[in-house]
């Protein structure tokens, strides 16, 4: 007889260990179950359980629980409690605009913005004159889009698809200058 854990096991009961891999999930023996009986009962060990849980199952569970913490966060759409307001969040999609005739107005692309937003809520449109390297061939323009925070990603989104501009323009996201602190 052999002494595994507190219990007297036979031989037999530590052979049929080895076959227990075949067991369901989920199911735990009672204390006194022996590992024949563990078989018979095809019910899952601690330790093949927790090996099964290495090979598949962590990496699903820990998904899960991040997808949970990241749930936690809600913005409320109720247009009836007008008892407290939110502060609006204003956020500025910058775009570079290239490849403009030179003799394009600065309100030209203000006018395209307003044209192609459809139902997207624009607070405010400026664009600002860029030097061109070749100013008698072409012009540049960075377009400023201020938009609501909720619909900024509508807003990228919309306002980088080529369908939405005039063809033969380029289009790219306009750089944001990297602000340093000073020691």
């Amino acid at each position: 007889m052999l002494s595994l854990g507190g219990h007297r096991k036979s031989y037999q009961d530590t052979l049929d260990y080895g076959t227990a891999v075949t067991m369901q999930h989920g199911q735990s023996p009672p204390a006194s179950t022996t590992l024949s009986e563990m078989v018979a009962n095809n019910t899952t060990s601690f330790a093949q359980h927790a090996s099964d849980l290495q090979r598949t199952g962590m990496a699903q569970n820990m998904a899960a629980v991040r997808q949970n913490r990241q749930n936690c966060k809600v913005i409320g759409t109720s247009q009836h409690n007008k008892r407290v307001k939110s502060v609006q969040t204003v956020r500025t999609v910058d775009i570079f605009v290239s490849r403009l005739q030179p003799q394009t107005a600065e309100a030209e692309p203000t006018d395209c913005v307003n044209e192609m937003k459809g139902d997207l809520s624009v607070l405010d449109v400026s664009c600002t004159r860029l030097k061109s390297r070749y100013e008698d061939l072409y012009k540049s323009m960075h377009v400023a889009i201020k938009v609501d925070a909720i619909d900024l990603q509508k807003a990228i989104y919309l306002f980088m698809l080529a369908e939405s501009w005039p063809a033969g323009l380029f289009i790219s996201r306009y750089p944001q200058k990297t602000w340093t602190t000073k020691r």
